[in-house]
């Protein structure tokens, strides 16, 4: 809207579509400028870019400025391909790459909200709460979220862990049984080490979780669970590490698995993230006493 007025310039004076065209040619470095350095670059005054800010609808500029940006971000997540994998080039401006990244967000948590299982999930929840103990299991920046979630999970009582990957996780495994549970983040499903631990974590009768883009995978068939999260990424998955998109995918179904979690014993959950939080308050306060002295 803010763009198209700015364009058509309908009733501008001289000086006003003089700012109108500077600011449309250089509108992702116009939305981190203030009023005086707009009018310095622009070689305007501060009032005519405060009457044009009126022109178009804001009440200043800093609404302008406001207005503008989200107007940049809806076009970007409409109309701009972004690479899911790397999703800024070598020259962008950062406004360009905060509003990437902003539309990058937005469209991977929709796509998984939109196919979302949420029995599967609550399922999953009720699993995971009946065996408390919930190992992790996984490679590369996925274990960052797995970890992530893991702190979220002990802070209400859980007894959940995160190996390193190696053979800490081939020892977790060798160690685990029918008491514990396995939770396994994996995007192609094919990872050699991953399926040897499941195969592991089958013998001992652990039942399994798997958080995956891939549900004809061969990890898929040896999981009891199977979360299938939508990711835009597709060329040789199984060898990329920092996947945006499948970041933002694995983040929002965590998120949306352990607040089902905590909702369902919701008062004894608070009691325990609070006492817990009150001793780590206390630990860290009686460390840094004894370092003092």
């Amino acid at each position: 809207m803010i763009i198209e007025l700015l364009k058509e310039k309908k009733g501008f004076t001289h000086q006003e579509e003089y700012l109108a065209e500077y600011i449309v040619e250089n509108l992702e470095e116009v939305v981190l400028m203030n009023g005086e350095q707009l009018a310095e670059n622009a070689n305007v005054s501060v009032s005519t870019i405060s009457r044009l800010s009126k022109k178009v609808g804001a009440r200043n500029f800093s609404d302008f400025k406001i207005l503008l940006s989200r107007e940049l971000q809806t076009e970007v997540y409409e109309k701009r391909a972004i690479d899911p994998n790397i999703p800024f080039q070598k020259k962008d401006a950062a406004s360009k790459i905060v509003n990437n990244i902003s539309a990058l967000a937005i469209k991977s948590i929709q796509a998984n909200n939109e196919q979302i299982d949420i029995p599967l999930l609550l399922k999953i929840a009720s699993v995971m709460i009946k065996y408390h103990t919930i190992d992790f299991y996984g490679i590369g920046s996925s274990l960052a979220a797995a970890n992530l979630f893991s702190s979220k999970l002990n802070r209400i009582g859980f007894n959940s862990s995160m190996k390193e990957e190696g053979s800490e996780q081939f020892y977790s495994a060798i160690n685990s049984d029918h008491t514990h549970c396995a939770f396994f983040i994996s995007y192609s499903g094919e990872i050699v080490d991953n399926l040897n631990i499941a195969k592991i974590l089958r013998k001992n009768k652990t039942p399994i979780i798997l958080l995956t883009a891939s549900p004809e995978s061969s990890m898929a068939k040896l999981a009891n669970y199977v979360i299938v999260m939508k990711a835009d990424e597709n060329d040789n998955m199984q060898n990329k590490i920092d996947l945006f998109s499948s970041e933002f995918a694995t983040l929002y179904l965590f998120d949306c698995l352990y607040s089902m979690i905590y909702s369902r014993n919701y008062e004894e959950n608070e009691i325990k993230r609070l006492y817990r939080e009150r001793v780590h308050y206390y630990v860290q306060n009686s460390l840094n006493e004894i370092d003092l002295n």
